[in-house]
């Protein structure tokens, strides 16, 4: 799975380093390139029933290939395909080339008596219909399974030098060779437990899925992995922080709080004095807090946010406010400035727009202590 991905057939030095753009450098990163969305080719006609229509998959025999020139910059690849209920013309499009032929390698697939699948529009013309190729497939075996049309197939997200069909054939070989040494992370009374398929089938089916079922059960099974190794990451740091150095203790002295309180003009909710003693109960702790606060907008989360720094305040500490844009740091500094009327204490707005003789002199109060709680930006947490 760490083979190189230069070193798979067809790939090379040149491609590969199309495919880093991608993020592709291994076979693993291939795999588990997922499609961005798939598309819905398995509604095969026969050709006697075709009419037009945006999208139909038709198969038949090349009768014959032709090309045409078709203007200074265009030409024309034009086939005949039956399949005993009656003939199409299919159409592909190429921009013309004076240093080589476009369609030197249709010409060597679409040899007469060849068996193929073409997928796209059918249209109707002066001549009777015709379908526009987006995708074709020449058919081999019996028993080889079609790629690009007669199935769900996968789309994935390209660059440039990285031809879409090219990747999707080479994921598919990928697969054949590799995927036995795909490795399960969970174990079978988990998958039970949870109705999970295998992991190596969820990435054949997340990439070539047999039915829309079989895709959403390789999504499901994809998505919950990565949700349960991410708890699982979390809760190991949570553990990791519980087991580091004790955390300060905040314990109430009402020198701040009392004041803010009775500044207000109103009393807290039930639900901001329930949340107020959740977070205070946490900050008397000598284990780090971890806590969302959550709320609809005017619910009072800022107040809460305040009664949390001025506890730090009053035991000798200082708090910052982080606020995802300037607009609601400005606002929330305001709300400060409301709401600590009449209080001995200073507060500083840090932002990217802060004029740097400002910024260095606010940098140096609040080194000093001088300036108790800060408000701004991410730039609270930049050098």
């Amino acid at each position: 799975m760490d083979k190189p991905i230069q070193y798979l057939k067809g790939v090379g030095p040149k491609r590969a380093e199309a495919l880093r753009k991608l993020e592709i450098l291994t076979v693993k990163d291939l795999l588990t390139h997922y499609p961005r969305e798939h598309d819905d080719r398995t509604e095969r006609i026969p050709i006697g029933r075709a009419s037009p229509s945006p999208s139909k998959t038709l198969r038949g025999m090349v009768q014959a290939f032709d090309v045409i020139p078709a203007g200074r910059n265009l030409a024309v690849g034009k086939a005949i395909i039956g399949d005993g209920t009656g003939y199409i013309l299919a159409v592909w499009f190429r921009r013309a080339s004076f240093r080589y032929d476009v369609f030197a390698s249709l010409r060597r697939q679409l040899v007469k008596g060849a068996s193929v699948l073409v997928h796209g529009p059918i249209e109707r013309n002066h001549n009777g219909l015709q379908i526009r190729v987006d995708e074709f497939e020449i058919l081999g075996a019996p028993e080889t399974k079609p790629v690009h049309a007669d199935r769900i197939v996968p789309l994935y997200g390209s660059t440039e030098g990285i031809d879409p069909r090219w990747l999707r054939e080479l994921i598919w070989d990928a697969l054949q060779v590799h995927l036995p040494e795909v490795r399960e992370h969970l174990p079978d009374p988990f998958l039970k437990t949870h109705n999970l398929v295998p992991l190596s089938w969820a990435v054949q089916n997340i990439h070539f899925p047999s039915t829309w079922a079989d895709l959403e059960k390789a999504h499901r099974r994809l998505a919950f992995e990565e949700f349960f190794f991410l708890e699982l990451a979390i809760a190991r740091a949570r553990e990791k922080r519980m087991e580091g150095p004790r955390a300060n203790s905040f314990v109430p002295t009402k020198a701040y709080l009392t004041p803010f309180r009775q500044t207000l003009g109103f009393d807290f909710t039930a639900a901001q004095k329930r949340v107020i003693n959740e977070i205070f109960a946490d900050m008397a702790s000598d284990k780090p807090m971890n806590r969302l606060l959550q709320g609809d907008v005017g619910s009072g989360k800022t107040i809460v946010a305040l009664a949390a720094m001025l506890l730090a305040v009053e035991n000798g500490r200082q708090a910052a406010l982080m606020a995802p844009t300037e607009i609601l740091a400005e606002q929330h500094s305001l709300t400060l400035g409301k709401f600590l009327k009449g209080l001995p204490l200073r507060w500083a707005l840090l932002t990217g727009h802060v004029p740097k003789k400002q910024r260095q002199e606010q940098l140096k109060q609040l080194k000093s202590g001088e300036v108790h709680l800060a408000v701004g930006t991410h730039a609270l947490i930049q050098e």
